[in-house]
């Protein structure tokens, strides 16, 4: 597997620093994170990610930072999860994107670019070509 982007985002090796910046991504597609959705992101990286306010904390700062502006890891969500698929459950997986859909749907229906963004997560998970093994 070649890896010569030089993007940090694209170097993330766990499920739960995927899954946060895509969560993150998820919020910020159309527009800026609103304060509705940053404490929705803290719940979820708290109850879902087993952290503590601390941890949640960081890892959203984490994820911002590595979000930027944005434009990659929207283009690209499948290069987020590249170094990290393997790792995913199918518990994981199906539990990745019901959170996507719940961060999507906090400030109301799901937009168009978050619906197609969570529909191209889905599609890595579930891709025929998966890089895991069952074992």
């Amino acid at each position: 597997m070649k890896q010569l982007n030089a993007n940090p985002a694209f170097n993330l090796d766990t499920p739960m620093e995927a899954m946060a910046l895509l969560l993150l991504a998820t919020a910020r597609i159309d527009g800026d994170l609103s304060s509705d959705e940053k404490q929705e992101l803290r719940k979820i990286f708290e109850d879902s990610f087993n952290q503590n306010t601390r941890d949640s904390s960081a890892l959203l700062s984490s994820s911002t930072y590595l979000l930027g502006d944005g434009l990659e890891v929207f283009k690209r969500p499948q290069d987020v999860v590249s170094k990290s698929l393997e790792k995913f459950s199918s518990e994981q997986r199906e539990s990745s994107i019901q959170l996507l859909t719940r961060i999507s749907e906090v400030s109301g229906p799901a937009s168009d670019s978050q619906k197609d963004y969570i529909s191209s997560i889905r599609g890595v998970f579930y891709s025929s070509k998966d890089k895991g093994s069952w074992e």
